[in-house]
């Protein structure tokens, strides 16, 4: 009984020890976005009764503003901002890789390649100093319009595109009901960085 004790004991001990130490690599390894001089600041203007033009005037008020405040280096504005428990997700293809509409509804998270989305600024990856790889970062020419654009991280575009050039390419991200929606274009590429 103290022999099976004593074993259990160090299997649990090695366990713990496994455990910590793969956390310490998780916490001390870069996160891949800037950490140490950047400041967030939440803000939901649907609870103060803001329309969407309302509150798209606000915020390129509020940018302005914030960009000319001495000491200020870069603003911009996200949907989430890392680190964050809750990111938004979709699934996307390649054109012409789309499962049909009733295949996919139900089956959302099990076809496609799974990423994180998340709306941003012009802007963005600079404030957080997220380089950009390749193309360009967002321009205010790309807000609304027929045309969607998006920017990835390098580990999509290496699953998607082993051996092409991303940018200039389209993914598609199929709506789970309602109409359809159009491929958006990719116009650069960033490191990656952990969001969660």
């Amino acid at each position: 009984l103290v022999a099976g004790q004593v074993a259990l004991s160090l299997v649990a001990l090695a366990t713990a020890g496994m455990f910590l130490r793969g956390l310490f690599t998780v916490v001390l390894s870069p996160a891949g976005f800037e950490t140490g001089s950047a400041a967030m600041v939440s803000v939901d203007l649907g609870n103060q009764g803001y329309t969407a033009e309302r509150g798209t005037l606000f915020y390129d008020e509020a940018l302005r503003q914030l960009r000319a405040l001495p000491g200020v280096s870069a603003a911009s504005i996200a949907t989430t901002i890392p680190p964050s428990d809750y990111v938004s997700g979709t699934s996307v293809f390649l054109p012409g890789d789309e499962p049909p509409p009733e295949l996919f509804h139900g089956r959302e998270f099990e076809l496609g390649t799974r990423v994180a989305l998340d709306n941003v600024a012009p802007g963005y990856f600079g404030a957080l100093g997220i380089p950009l790889a390749a193309g360009r970062d967002f321009s205010p020419a790309d807000r609304g319009g027929d045309r969607g654009v998006a920017i990835i991280n390098r580990e999509l575009a290496r699953r998607l595109w082993p051996a092409q050039q991303p940018v200039g390419q389209r993914i598609s991200w199929p709506a789970w009901s309602g109409p359809p929606r159009a491929p958006l274009e990719i116009v650069g590429v960033v490191a990656d960085s952990r969001v969660r």
